[in-house]
């Protein structure tokens, strides 16, 4: 009704099953969903780039290094952390998911970023993206 062209909506009382099947599945179509969500536009990207990196992957791959150099910072980098530990445990009950999902979200955000780096390169150079045993450009 407001004009955009996504929807998201919570229908897990009347659905039920799984969004993929397989790994080559779930690749690529996380890279359909971010390839379309995207609009084929860069700049979107570049900034989601910049703020889920900053924010999501790197405070945590810079606990160890923090903890061991003793750093000034070490306090906020680790509560930091544990406020996005927490925000990933009401996801993990919400959605009955197993405990040491919350542990991996560092690589999750990673790995989607990856994809949706991947998605723009294929339609830069023309390749699309396979979905469901047909190219789309």
């Amino acid at each position: 009704n407001a004009g955009y062209r996504h929807v998201f909506l919570d229908a897990r009382k009347v659905l039920k099953g799984y969004m993929y099947d397989s790994w080559d599945h779930t690749v690529s179509g996380l890279k359909r969903a971010i390839y379309e969500y995207f609009d084929k536009k860069v700049y979107p990207l570049v900034i989601l780039t910049f703020f889920v990196f900053i924010s999501l992957i790197l405070p945590a791959f810079l606990i160890p290094f923090a903890l061991v150099g003793n750093w000034e910072t070490t306090p906020w980098i680790l509560a930091g952390n544990l406020g996005i530990l927490l925000g990933w445990t009401v996801t993990l009950y919400d959605r009955r998911m197993p405990w040491y999902v919350p542990f991996f979200y560092p690589f999750q955000f990673a790995f989607t970023l990856m994809l949706a780096w991947k998605s723009l390169i294929d339609d830069v150079t023309g390749t699309g993206y396979n979905w469901k045993d047909r190219t789309v450009l």
